[in-house]
């Protein structure tokens, strides 16, 4: 974290001004992560050491798994699957998915590493204040743009890597404050504020499941990984776009004057927001395979048998509106102790 200040007068008992900025870097490692994934001969379609012994080509009772052909309900003799089956999509995501590397015990097992966090942060603040015969005037500006900047890279080599915590947002504020004395006993006071907020989701992926061969069709620039899982095996998260804005202002006018007894004051306010949003999510797919229709998830997976698909529709709203009042008020001092 690094950061200064600057500050002093322009013009001698008349116009000050200040400054400050702030940057933030903040970079993390996560820590080991631990999926299961299909082993060289897997790849190749042999399953055969899901069972330990076999009759006639079948998994004797007992023995393990047998597989089974989801489309006919044959059985995969010696538990071996010819590759011309494995499914398009399927045989995409395995070119992203790196080979297990645990121990002779655990076959399947991968331990890999998640993706690099990097949250950059940059804050910059300024005010001015000036005084003008009868008049104050003070303003203030604030910036900060902050993302935790996604790791499309480490989905690039493994899928199972993806980056979900993707996120960008940009906040701006601006005060504007005017004091005018007409009289030591009537004064009033102007002020204007402005927010302002951009940024939403980042997608973790620079592919998607119609890269891979599905024919499916998300909203046009959606490009996301929503969620790939393999029940006892892995899941893949990248996360979607979305954009969460938001901006307002509000103007405020108040009279205030001193008179006898009486402590008058008017004034009106104006307020404006507006909230425009679109929310991706899962807009590009949600593929589940839970239920071992073949006997082993892993082999519905490479099977394309899936269990669950979702897909949903994009939402985008606008929120946008005014608000105003006036008021009036005497505060009337009957006497020292009743107003």
């Amino acid at each position: 974290q690094f950061g200064g200040t600057i500050g002093g007068p322009i013009k001698k008992d008349k116009l000050f001004f200040f400054g400050t900025y702030q940057g933030t870097r903040f970079v993390e490692t996560t820590a080991s992560n631990i999926s299961y994934v299909p082993t060289p001969a897997e790849r190749t379609g042999d399953f055969s050491s899901l069972c330990s012994s076999y009759t006639s080509g079948l998994c004797n009772s007992g023995a393990g798994t047998q597989l089974i052909d989801p489309s006919n309900n044959a059985p995969f003799l010696n538990n071996m699957i010819p590759t011309t089956r494995f499914s398009g999509p399927s045989n995409y995501f395995l070119q992203k998915i790196p080979l297990p590397n645990g121990p002779a015990s655990s076959p399947n097992q991968l331990t890999y590493a998640g993706p690099v966090l990097r949250q950059p942060e940059d804050q910059v603040m300024g005010r001015m204040d000036w005084t003008r015969g009868k008049s104050q005037l003070s303003g203030r500006y604030f910036f900060t743009n902050w993302h935790d900047a996604v790791d499309v890279a480490a989905a690039n080599t493994n899928l199972l890597a993806a980056d979900h915590n993707g996120n960008r947002e940009r906040v701006q504020t601006l005060a504007l404050n005017e004091t005018y004395s007409f009289s030591p006993t009537t004064i009033m006071n102007t002020w204007f504020g402005w927010n302002h907020q951009t940024g939403g989701s980042v997608s973790g992926t620079s592919y998607g499941f119609p890269d891979a061969g599905v024919k499916m069709f998300p909203v046009p620039g959606n490009v996301s990984l929503p969620i790939l899982y393999v029940s006892g095996y892995f899941s893949a998260s990248g996360e979607w776009p979305g954009e969460f804005d938001r901006g307002d202002f509000r103007i405020r006018e108040i009279f205030s004057q001193q008179r006898g007894n009486h402590e008058l004051s008017f004034g009106g306010d104006l307020f404006h927001i507006g909230a425009p949003q679109r929310n991706d999510y899962q807009n590009g797919g949600n593929f589940e395979f839970t239920n071992q229709l073949s006997g082993d998830n892993m082999v519905d997976f490479l099977l394309g048998d899936v269990t669950s698909f979702s897909q949903n529709a994009p939402t985008a709203y606008e929120y946008k509106g005014y608000n105003g009042d006036v008021y009036a008020r005497d505060n009337w001092r009957v006497r020292r102790n009743l107003t």
